[in-house]
């Protein structure tokens, strides 16, 4: 990975991804860079994945010194970890297509709140204003 400034890097999670079908191009081109080197990520997950928003480049961090040839695991070794591995992109291609939403839920939720709470005190008001003029 090329050194970058610290201020184009974002945490996987801390980016919602507006082009999403660029983001899918880039996420499959960081695994198929790493697959043609025979690289195997030993911690594969969103948390060791970071962003450059300006490139539209995801780079895979914290490898320490695992580089294993995937050809020379048993069998079983690579079922277990192609299974373990596609779980994880798959959580990761979730991330990417789920982020913007869940975002906009949220916000959706605070909104529709605030103009509950708001109808709640116009209904008070109210009944303030009517209990008083019928006093009067």
């Amino acid at each position: 990975m090329p050194n970058l400034p610290s201020s184009v890097l974002n945490s996987f999670y801390a980016y919602d991804f507006p082009d999403k079908v660029e983001a899918f191009k880039s996420f499959d081109a960081m695994l198929e860079e790493l697959a043609c080197i025979n690289i195997l990520h030993n911690d594969f997950h969103a948390d060791n994945i970071l962003y450059d928003k300006v490139a539209n480049t995801f780079y895979p961090i914290d490898m320490a010194d695992y580089t294993e040839d995937f050809n020379k695991l048993t069998a079983d070794e690579q079922k277990e970890w192609s299974s373990c591995l596609d779980f994880r992109i798959n959580d990761c291609r979730e991330l990417i297509k789920n982020r913007r939403n869940e975002e906009k839920e949220a916000r959706d939720l605070a909104i529709k709140e605030a103009r509950e709470l708001r109808a709640l005190r116009r209904q008070q008001t109210e009944g303030l204003k009517l209990a008083s003029s019928t006093q009067s």
